[in-house]
């Protein structure tokens, strides 16, 4: 606990300090008033290519939702009992036993659920404050609600916020995976049981097979969530919004025709991502085992008989079950 402890304020000190790197790199830089994206007919093809991978995701995620209502809609919810108590990892012991009370496990820690409103906020406002500039004839009365200036001055700090969460997490991660323990991503990384519950999980929705394969700590679809946050919204995101930000700092080595190529592909993926969120959203909160919300963003805990349908290889592995 005192190595987690000093971990989280390593990790957080060297945050905010390559924050304030990369806003003084930013200010101190000389910034041209424009920067004028010439020879755009030059990545035409390149935007459309975007525009096509921004199509397919959103039908993708499209026919994703759909075919999970199908499956969920098939179970029957868990039945909530009035008392609870918490089960922490070491505590696991008989869990087969009965018990006049619904038994809780702790499932994220506090500085997951830390990590997780940070994010989870920063997204949101970007959502509000990026997306009505790409549709201003719909949407663009919520930017004259907020004004222009501080929309962009939200849309910046969220961002950060959103920057800051992926760099803690990413030094924070890497910290424990060389100093406290080398398996601590072990179960947000694919293998190949993953790809068996994605295939179980499409011969359950096409009404082939009734069996349900054993997930650990996050099943198949949480981890391609976890990812795609990581990859979309963590790295490109914030790396195409920064060089939006400040172009000035990137025009030496970026041509300028291609600014605009990237200002398609942060407002495509945008969307993407949106829909993305939406799916999250649904597969958390709107299911009908856990509508109309999961608590545990906010308790960091479960309760240990969803645990035991939903994650049984987890349960096993922490409570020291070999069998």
């Amino acid at each position: 606990m005192r190595s987690r402890n000093r971990i989280s304020k390593i990790s957080l000190f060297l945050t905010i300090l390559i924050l304030f790197g990369i806003l003084q790199y930013i200010n101190f830089q000389s910034s041209p008033e424009k920067v004028i994206p010439e020879g755009a007919g030059e990545t035409v093809w390149i935007n459309t290519i975007i525009k096509i991978i921004v199509a397919m995701g959103v039908i993708g995620l499209f026919l994703i939702t759909i075919a999970i209502h199908r499956k969920f809609t098939k179970r029957e919810g868990f039945h909530d009992l009035p008392d609870y108590q918490v089960t922490k990892y070491s505590q696991i012991q008989h869990i087969s036993e009965p018990t006049d009370v619904e038994r809780l496990i702790e499932r994220f820690s506090p500085l997951q659920i830390t990590v997780h409103a940070v994010t989870g906020l920063s997204i949101l406002t970007l959502y509000v404050t990026g997306i009505p500039l790409l549709y201003p004839e719909h949407l663009g009365w919520i930017t004259d609600l907020i004004e222009l200036s501080k929309n962009m001055f939200l849309h910046r700090l969220a961002g950060l916020g959103l920057l800051s969460a992926a760099i803690y997490y990413l030094i924070y991660s890497l910290l424990q995976i060389t100093y406290v323990n080398k398996d601590f991503t072990k179960n947000i990384i694919p293998t190949l049981n993953d790809i068996k519950g994605a295939i179980s999980d499409v011969l359950i929705i096409l009404g082939k097979t009734a069996t349900k394969y054993q997930s650990n700590k996050f099943n198949w679809l949480e981890k391609v969530d976890i990812w795609s946050v990581a990859l979309f919204d963590g790295l490109i995101m914030c790396v195409t919004g920064i060089i939006i930000w400040a172009p000035w700092l990137f025009s030496s080595f970026i041509p300028n025709s291609y600014i605009l190529s990237i200002n398609v592909l942060h407002g495509g993926f945008a969307i993407l991502s949106l829909c993305g969120i939406l799916l999250h959203f649904y597969v958390v909160h709107l299911t009908p085992h856990r509508f109309p919300m999961d608590f545990s963003m906010f308790t960091g805990t479960v309760p240990l008989q969803e645990a035991e349908e939903e994650y049984p290889l987890w349960v096993k592995d922490i409570s020291g079950d070999k069998s």
